[in-house]
C-alpha cells in the first residue's frame, strides 16, 4: 500500500478483492477495451469505472457510486424540480420515477444506503418547495395547509411567511403537512426504497 505525497491511498489491484473475486479482471477488461493497461495503481478517492468508484472496507473492495454521477442525478433532479420548468404535477412525477427508477438499476451493486437516505431527503425538500412554489397565493396555501391538517391559526400565520421558498420547505409546518408519508402516497419515488427492493 502507498501513499502520495498528498496523502491519497494507491492500491495494486492485486491486493483488493470484490465478493471474494480478485479486482485484476479490471485490468484485463481495460487491455481488451482500450489496448493497453490503464488500472495498475488506483487513486481510490478518484477512481472512476462505468460510474462507479471503488473504496476499501475491512480490508477489501467494494463499489461506491462516483461522486460526479452523483452530482449528475442531482442535477437532473434540479431540472425536474425546479420552481419554473412549466411542468404539470403528473409529468414532474412521471419524470423523476423514471429517473430516480433508472438510476437505481443502474447502481443497484454499490453500497450507498446513508448516501442515499441524505439524497432521499434532498429530494423530499425539492418537491416541497416546488409545491409551495405552485400554491403561490396566500389564500391557496391557507386552504391547503388546512386541509392537510394544520390548525387554522399556523395555517394562517405560514400561507403569509415571507422566507424563500427553499427555507420553507424545511419548515416544521411542510414537514407535516407534506410528511414522507403523503409524498409516498401522492407516488414521488425514494431512492432507498428503490435501492432495498433490489
Amino acid at each position: 500500500m502507498l501513499r502520495c505525497s498528498r496523502g491519497t491511498l494507491l492500491v495494486p489491484l492485486m491486493h483488493l478483492s470484490l465478493w471474494g473475486q480478485p479486482l485484476h479482471w479490471l485490468q484485463e477488461y481495460a487491455v481488451v477495451m482500450l489496448g493497453y493497461p490503464v488500472f495498475d495503481l488506483l487513486f481510490l478517492s478518484y477512481a472512476k469505472f462505468a460510474g462507479y468508484g471503488l473504496c476499501i472496507h475491512k480490508g477489501k473492495g467494494r463499489l461506491r457510486i462516483h461522486p460526479r454521477s452523483i452530482q449528475r442525478l442531482r442535477d437532473k433532479i434540479r431540472e425536474t424540480a425546479a420552481r419554473s420548468n412549466g411542468m404539470s404535477i403528473r409529468t414532474r412525477k412521471t419524470k423523476l420515477n423514471r429517473i430516480i427508477r433508472g438510476w437505481m438499476n443502474y447502481f443497484k451493486l454499490a453500497d450507498a444506503k446513508s448516501l442515499l437516505r441524505g439524497l432521499d431527503e434532498w429530494l423530499r425538500r425539492r418537491i416541497r418547495m416546488v409545491t409551495w412554489k405552485q400554491w403561490k397565493k396566500v389564500k391557496t396555501r391557507f386552504v391547503n395547509l388546512k386541509w392537510l391538517g394544520i390548525k387554522d391559526e399556523q395555517a394562517w400565520m405560514w400561507a403569509n411567511i415571507r422566507r424563500s421558498y427553499w427555507r420553507t420547505a424545511y419548515s416544521p409546518i411542510l414537514h407535516i403537512a407534506l410528511s414522507n408519508k403523503r409524498l409516498k402516497q401522492a407516488g414521488y419515488p425514494s431512492l432507498l426504497e428503490c435501492y432495498s427492493a433490489k
